[in-house]
C-alpha cells in the first residue's frame, strides 16, 4: 500500500522509472523498413548520385554518394577476394576517417559484420577484444597521432612482421579465426609500416 494511502506516490514512482528506460517499447505507428544498409545506399545513389555525402576537411576529402558507393564496392570485392564470406566479422580500429565509413558500408554490402574497436586501445586491450570477438580481418591505419596500430598488432601477433606483404594468411594460436591485417594506405606506396 502507498505511504499514508497516497496513490499519487505510486504513480509518480512509476513515471520516474519509465523515464529511466533507455528504449521505447510498445506499438508504434512508424513502419519498419526492410531494406538493408546497402539497399539504402544504392537508393540514395539512384536519387542523388552527385550530391556530396561526406566532407573530411582535415584530410581534404570530399565524396559524393556515387563516389562513396564505388569505393565501398571496391573494398567489398577485395574482402570477398581475400576469402571472407557473409557473416564473417571484420574489425575496424582507428579514428574517424573516410575509410572508416567505406568499411562500414563495404561490410554491409558484402553481408559481413563490422566490429568497431576503440581507437585508443593499447596492445593488451586489443588482445582481449580480438579474443572475445573472433574477427577474420582487421582494417586500420598504420598509426594516428600517438597510436602506432601496426606495432601494437605486431606486439600481439608477431607473425604479421614476418609475413610477406600482400595476400597472405596471418596466424595466431590465440586468435584462430584471424587471417588478414589490412592497413589503410592513403599514399598508395604500399610501404611496410615498420
Amino acid at each position: 500500500t502507498p505511504l499514508n494511502g497516497d496513490a499519487s506516490v505510486l504513480s509518480e514512482n512509476a513515471a520516474a522509472q519509465a523515464v529511466r528506460k533507455s528504449y521505447v517499447h510498445g506499438v508504434s505507428n512508424v513502419p519498419l523498413l526492410f531494406d538493408t544498409i546497402g539497399d539504402r545506399l544504392r537508393m540514395a545513389v539512384d536519387q542523388v548520385p552527385d550530391r556530396e555525402f561526406v566532407i573530411f576537411k582535415r584530410d581534404g576529402i570530399r565524396k559524393t554518394y556515387q563516389q562513396l558507393l564505388h569505393d565501398c564496392e571496391k573494398l567489398a570485392t577485395g574482402l570477398l577476394h581475400l576469402g571472407l564470406n557473409r557473416g564473417d566479422r571484420v574489425g575496424i580500429w582507428g579514428p574517424n576517417l573516410y575509410e572508416w565509413i567505406v568499411c562500414q558500408f563495404a561490410t554491409a554490402l558484402a553481408g559481413m559484420i563490422l566490429v568497431n574497436i576503440n581507437p585508443s586501445y593499447q596492445s593488451e586491450e586489443l588482445k582481449f577484444a580480438l579474443g572475445k570477438v573472433g574477427i577474420k580481418a582487421l582494417v586500420t591505419p598504420s598509426s594516428f597521432k600517438k597510436s602506432n596500430y601496426y606495432l601494437s598488432m605486431v606486439d600481439i601477433i608477431p607473425d604479421i612482421a614476418v609475413k610477406a606483404e600482400g595476400r597472405g594468411d596471418v596466424t595466431a594460436d590465440y586468435f584462430p579465426t584471424f587471417r588478414h591485417f589490412i592497413i589503410i594506405d592513403r599514399d598508395g606506396d604500399n610501404k611496410p609500416y615498420r
